[in-house]
């Protein structure tokens, strides 16, 4: 197998991130549209709606679907897929037989009466997200990032469609969810289109058998990385569900474009990394310390892009929303720079995550993922209450954001790579752009100052904060390039489980 080289990770991440990014503009450029359309109560209900669909949708696939890309073989690669979709279609069933027995127990704990109306189309969310999950894995397998990107772009274009078209109807608010739905099965036809002209002679592999030994043989995925990824998925979900319970629908609304116009871009770029890195750090399994300085790179590079550009996006984050979105929506700019935090160690880290997974660090991620997942969600419950829904969002962010900085840290250290550089650099640069922006917004509300003095001042320290980042990320592009000497070299075996045929 060839050696994985840092211009084919650029390459792969960079034709991920065309398709992320695309999609993300798509879904942003028609926000503003979707905010004047609909109601804050409305994007409330669609909040809740996508909550419960992402919860159950990561316990669909039982994890499994992180084995496909991992045999040498296609035999074996292929029952990986087979046993995944199995799992996914048992556990729709399931949620759509829940949901009719309890689906007025479960409106009552959430404080949401029309809960009821839409929740048949929760099992439906549930397959088109796991069935996504699992054929874009093998894809990933095989390398067809062309792919993913093109599903990414179709599915931002048919959920904005459909969604401002049934804003004209008598049913809007069904409408809003409905793109949602589509929107996520939407890039399911390409898959399969690819599978049966690429991969069909793969079908006749299939055997229950071997299914039956790749369940029993990666079971730690499902015990163990599956509650990570539903604590994962709650961290991002759980807040709409709490901001419905506690403070009503339109908070959830709120929360919901915050998170669209901060959170899922981060999510998806971090996704498109670790996608982009996955097998490569695969071919390194037996190399621990290879992995370490592999995923080094990206996570450096990406606390210098990301810092201060992300320090300064929070100082401005309030009278923005309410200029792009609606002066109804500034409250959700409040809540996109707290959650600037939380946003910004998402995107640095994102390279590491595949980490856990490689080298069975299972254990440890469930670990991190539930226990910041309670802390998160103590720190709602308290400060909420307390000083109302933006300290509640506040707090859950900044918990979210300290924990996955220590943990990514710990794992740099587990892999033999020294965190202490990483941390005093996220640590400088940090202290610098707050103390920066946060000097330029107070010139701003003072008095004291006046005339073009303030302005002159303001705009030297947006200068000095410009020209540092640009000599921060000068400095890192210098040390992108390794020596030759440097490369690493992949062993020719993989992880694969002993061969039953």
């Amino acid at each position: 197998m060839k050696a994985p080289s840092v211009k084919g990770l650029v390459r792969s991440v960079a034709v991920l991130a065309s398709g992320t990014f695309a999609s993300q503009v798509i879904l942003l450029a028609t926000a503003p549209l979707l905010t004047r359309l609909y109601n804050p109560d409305q994007f409330g209900l669609l909040a809740a709606y996508m909550a419960i669909v992402t919860i159950l949708g990561a316990i669909a696939t039982l994890r499994y679907e992180l084995v496909i890309p991992l045999p040498r073989h296609d035999g074996m690669a292929v029952n990986a897929l087979a046993l995944t979709m199995a799992c996914v279609i048992a556990t729709a069933l399931l949620c759509g037989l829940a949901l009719l027995a309890a689906g007025d127990w479960l409106a009552n704990v959430l404080n949401m009466p029309d809960l009821p109306a839409v929740s048949w189309l929760v099992p439906f969310g549930v397959l088109s997200m796991g069935t996504y999950t699992a054929f874009n894995n093998w894809a990933v397998r095989r390398r067809s990032f062309g792919t993913i990107a093109r599903t990414k772009l179709t599915q931002s274009v048919s959920q904005t469609a459909i969604q401002i078209g049934s804003a004209f109807t008598p049913f809007a608010t069904l409408g809003l969810l409905f793109g949602n739905l589509l929107g996520q099965s939407a890039g399911i036809s390409s898959f399969l289109r690819e599978f049966r002209r690429d991969d069909r002679s793969t079908l006749r592999l299939l055997s229950w058998r071997r299914a039956w030994f790749l369940a029993r043989h990666y079971w730690h995925f499902p015990v163990f990385s599956l509650p990570a990824s539903v604590a994962f998925s709650a961290s991002q979900q759980a807040p709409a569900l709490v901001m419905f319970a506690l403070f009503g629908p339109s908070t959830a609304g709120f929360y919901l474009l915050a998170q669209r116009v901060g959170m899922m871009p981060a999510t998806l770029l971090g996704t498109a990394m670790s996608q982009s890195i996955y097998r490569n750090l695969a071919d390194q399994k037996k190399q621990p310390d290879a992995i370490g300085r592999a995923v080094a790179v990206p996570v450096r590079v990406m606390s210098n892009l990301i810092i201060g550009p992300a320090i300064g996006a929070a100082a401005i984050a309030p009278p923005l929303i309410g200029l792009v979105f609606g002066h109804d929506w500034v409250e959700a700019g409040q809540y996109l720079r707290w959650m600037t935090p939380w946003v910004a160690v998402t995107i640095t880290f994102g390279a590491m995550t595949p980490v856990v997974s490689i080298l069975g660090l299972q254990k440890m991620g469930l670990v991190f993922q539930l226990g910041s997942l309670l802390l998160g969600l103590a720190a709602m419950y308290i400060a909420g209450p307390l000083w109302g829904p933006v300290a509640a969002i506040a707090g859950f962010s900044l918990v979210k954001a300290l924990c996955i900085i220590l943990y990514r840290l710990h794992m740099f250290h587990l892999v033999g790579v020294s965190p202490r550089p990483i941390a005093l650099s996220m640590l400088w640069q940090s202290a610098f752009f707050i103390a920066t922006f946060g000097l330029a917004a107070a010139l701003l509300e003072t008095s004291i100052i006046e005339g073009a003095l303030r302005w002159v001042m303001v705009s030297l320290l947006c200068l000095s904060a410009a020209g540092v980042y640009v000599a921060i990320n000068l400095r890192s592009i210098a040390q992108l390039s390794p020596a030759p000497s440097q490369r690493i070299s992949a062993p020719r075996n993989i992880v694969e489980p002993e061969r039953i045929d």
